[in-house]
């Protein structure tokens, strides 16, 4: 399988198993052959900007069947997606132009000099002899392969204590304070992208990536929308909303549909400071900045009466678990 990427840049590593699709590509597990250390070689697959016509909106969704997720939306308009390249076809919008391998490295190098506990680190980049990009990260997983967060939620029952979901939130919302402060915004985080390392640590996969690759790549799509600062804007509110929402399932076992259940009514015992943190995270309104959601996961008072006794009642009427 070493054929996978150059033997050059491959060096003393191994390639010994495929592991689980990432957002942006393929996964395997790569062995050095002197330490016997493991990492993760990422190859990227092509992926090609997407215009809409007629102002009409992409959805997120799948475009062209199974492996084409759409991966990233830089504007609730749907002024431009990145989305796979292979069999995209998507009605009322066109192909704005193929993101050449050298845009994608230039990318991985502005998003690499950002290091935060809660990321995960890109080691190394390079272009393979066929021309993809292959990215190489540490491995986090165990030995059934890498451990995404909604990996773990499947196999914790679907919900975590409180104390969990709190330091998951806590740990999510340090990596985007300090991605933010560096002008950067990762969009929605989904669960798929957060790693679970042995120690129990969350990291954000590729953080920033998908939006550095289609800001600055030159598409004929018109400006940018992340060029805006109205649309950067955007963009943070909806990363620190999206992490309240994965806490929030995190917390009651339940996915966040307006309106807010309260925590309470799931979690015997729960302080109402859970409650007081969703209403307004997962409000109208929302919180203004990392920091500020940040600051009220932290206030958030957790015991140990009564933890992981959720309602089962609300949850059989809901028709969940």
């Amino acid at each position: 399988m070493v054929e996978l990427v150059s033997r050059p840049e491959l060096g003393d590593m191994h390639v010994t198993r495929s592991l689980t699709r990432g957002v942006l590509g393929e996964r395997w597990l790569v062995v050095h052959a002197g330490t016997q250390a493991t990492s993760v070689l990422h190859v990227l697959q092509p992926f090609q900007g997407l215009e809409a016509v007629g102002g009409g909106a992409i959805q997120t969704g799948v475009l062209g069947g199974a492996g084409s997720a759409v991966v990233e939306a830089l504007s609730a308009d749907g002024d431009a997606f990145l989305a796979p390249f292979t069999g995209a076809e998507v009605p009322a919008h066109r192909l704005a132009g193929a993101i050449e391998p050298t845009a994608i490295l230039a990318a991985i190098e502005r998003v690499r000099g950002l290091k935060h506990p809660h990321m995960l680190e890109i080691e190394r980049a390079w272009m393979d002899e066929q021309g993809r990009v292959c990215v190489l990260t540490p491995f986090t997983g165990d030995q059934d392969g890498l451990v995404p967060l909604d990996v773990l939620l499947r196999r914790r029952s679907g919900f975590l204590t409180l104390d969990e979901a709190k330091r998951a939130m806590d740990h999510l919302l340090s990596a985007v304070c300090a991605g933010h402060e560096q002008g950067l915004s990762h969009g929605e985080v989904s669960m798929r992208e957060v790693m679970v390392d042995r120690r129990g640590s969350l990291l954000i996969e590729h953080y920033g990536l998908a939006r550095e690759i289609i800001g600055p790549t030159g598409l004929s799509v018109g400006t940018p929308a992340m060029n805006s600062a109205e649309d950067f804007a955007r963009a943070k509110a909806a990363e620190v909303r999206s992490v309240l929402m994965i806490g929030y399932q995190l917390a009651t076992g339940l996915r966040f549909e307006p309106p807010v259940i309260p925590v309470s009514r799931v979690e015997l015992e729960a302080d109402k400071t859970w409650d007081d943190l969703f209403e307004t995270g997962l409000g109208t309104v929302g919180f203004t900045s990392a920091p500020h959601a940040l600051s009220a996961v932290r206030g958030c008072v957790t015991t140990k009466v009564n933890q992981g006794k959720k309602g089962f009642t609300l949850r059989s009427l809901l028709a969940i678990g």
